[in-house]
């Protein structure tokens, strides 16, 4: 029964379409045993007509077959058409010119505007309105029916109380189905517009929170964005210091380093200090190079380890980083003078846990993140360079040295060879007069020998 009900339902179709498809093929149902009825009672009581309930169940069979073939239009209309054409003539045929239609059949015929609203469906179109038009015209043109369609027949049984209570149960009951399908339509569609709502809302919710996460994914690819820029903007600068470390070839680098660093970091001044060491007890911090806004600033500046804040970051080993110093703020002693700058960079330059030295930056600006970054890095790079610088210093320092000493050495050596010279003459010499006076004794001894033989 229930796939009878869902002829030319489709899964395709809004559930108002499928819910009035299923409402005409249960009334298409309930008028089929109706014209059943009908007919078996015309061909006892009236069978003058009997080929008028016969055709009303044939015309309701051909519905059902529209809606079984997914004529699901041609079907409902169909049924709507047989309806109100059974009717108009089942109240005209045995009435005669002269005579009043049956109440009760007029009764029928106006419940039949309940049909459309069953059948069809607001959200269908102009269908509705349509199929209501053609019920109301066949009611008002009732009497044209009478006119044009009449039969001299005994009425009686159609005025008989069985079949008028009939009609009227019929009518009260095909009422009652009409209603409670509309109501059940108006409760469906209440239904509908809640779990709408409630999809709406679940829609909404889920298109927030959807929202939500693609915020927090921009947020983030943002950041990536912003990190993976800083990154480069670090490497790219510290690429640069690097290359003029290595491309230079000026005595004292450092206010070339300096200068580097005021233009990369928009900076107005920066100072670097070296730790320097005239014994091997006492270290102090010379600044080696210094540049201020396009300029190269020759200051001869020592500071002992501990004095002022750079000397202090040189002792502790410690970045600091002063921001938004007001114009009124205590004065303190800083490589650059007295005056407190607004924002200012001390960074110690160490490689290795080792110390080297100290750079000092002024800004008009805050030091952001990567600049931290860069600075943090820059200060090994420096470092590196200045223990590198200090290694080959010493090295140069001993090779001068070594140098010295072997010319000291090939000194010594040509007069120690002149002086072996020296002693070997004298020593043929010596050998020569010992040779000269071992003759002479042995010509004496000769003469003498002579003597006595005499």
């Amino acid at each position: 029964m229930s796939k009878f009900f869902h002829f030319g339902v489709l899964e395709d179709d809004e559930w108002y379409k499928k819910q009035a498809i299923i409402s005409a093929n249960k009334l298409s149902l309930i008028l089929f045993f109706v014209a059943a009825l009908l007919s078996f009672l015309f061909y006892k009581n009236l069978h003058e007509l009997f080929y008028l309930p016969v055709a009303f169940m044939i015309g309701i069979a051909l519905s059902i077959f529209c809606n079984y073939l997914g004529l699901i239009d041609l079907g409902r209309y169909s049924l709507l058409f047989f309806n109100v054409l059974f009717l108009a003539l089942l109240n005209a045929f045995p009435i005669l010119p002269e005579e009043s239609g049956l109440t009760h059949l007029y009764f029928a015929q106006f419940s039949l505007i309940l049909f459309p609203w069953v059948l069809f469906d607001l959200r269908e179109g102009y269908s509705v309105y349509i199929a209501f038009l053609f019920v109301l015209f066949f009611f008002l043109s009732q009497s044209l029916f009478i006119e044009s369609f009449t039969l001299e027949m005994d009425r009686s049984f159609l005025e008989s109380t069985l079949f008028v209570n009939g009609v009227y149960v019929v009518i009260f009951a095909s009422a009652f189905f009409l209603l409670y399908q509309i109501l059940q339509k108006v409760v469906k569609n209440e239904q509908n517009t809640y779990q709408t709502t409630d999809e709406i809302k679940s829609k909404t919710l889920e298109m927030e929170n959807h929202q939500r996460e693609l915020e927090i994914k921009i947020e983030d690819i943002n950041t990536a964005h912003k990190s993976e820029e800083e990154r480069s903007w670090v490497a790219q600068n510290l690429t640069q210091v690097t290359d003029l470390i290595r491309s230079s070839n000026s005595k004292n680098i450092f206010p070339e380093i300096a200068a580097e660093m005021v233009r990369l970091l928009s900076a107005q001044q920066v100072a670097i200090y070296v730790i320097d060491e005239e014994s091997s007890k006492k270290r102090f911090l010379k600044m080696e190079g210094c540049y201020a806004i396009d300029r190269v600033k020759h200051i001869e500046q020592k500071l002992n380890i501990g004095e002022g804040l750079i000397g202090q970051c040189c002792k502790d080993n410690e970045f600091i980083y002063i921001n938004n110093l007001p114009s009124s703020h205590l004065r303190f002693k800083t490589g650059m003078g007295d005056e407190p700058p607004k924002n200012m960079a001390i960074i110690p330059l160490i490689e290795n846990e080792k110390i080297t030295g100290v750079a000092e930056l002024v800004s008009h600006h805050k030091f952001e993140a990567k600049e931290r970054e860069f600075l943090t890095q820059i200060s090994e790079i420096i470092a590196s360079f200045i223990n590198s610088n200090q290694v080959n210093v010493k090295i140069k320092e001993l090779i001068e040295q070594n140098q010295v000493q072997a010319e000291e050495m090939k000194a010594q050596e040509e007069e120690m060879m002149q002086n072996m010279e020296e002693l070997q003459a004298t020593q043929e010499e010596m050998s020569r007069k010992e040779k000269e006076y071992l003759e002479k004794i042995e010509n004496l001894e000769h003469q003498l020998e002579e003597r006595n033989k005499v």
